[in-house]
């Protein structure tokens, strides 16, 4: 049982470092702009213009990938706060 309180402690102290991360990364203003693209990527006649569509498209996937990866990286240490 010690050994899991040890880890217990060196994952708490991780979080300020998630923390840190995520405002580094302006994780809540990729999450903004990913929401606006995804919207736009909805809208009638996004494909009108294939080459803005395919780099909306290409946006979108960067930042959810950015999104996707402090997700997984909050999971890992057991507090999945939501995602970002």
């Amino acid at each position: 049982m010690l050994q899991f309180d040890e880890y217990k402690v060196k994952l708490n102290n991780l979080l300020p470092a998630l923390k840190e991360l995520a405002q580094a990364l302006d994780l809540e203003g990729a999450g903004r702009e990913l929401d606006m693209l995804q919207a736009e990527s909805a809208a009638d006649g996004f494909w009108d213009n294939l080459a803005k569509a395919q780099k909306v498209q290409q946006r979108i996937k960067n930042l959810q990938d950015k999104v996707d990866s402090q997700n997984k990286r909050q999971a890992a240490v057991g507090r999945p706060d939501g995602p970002v």
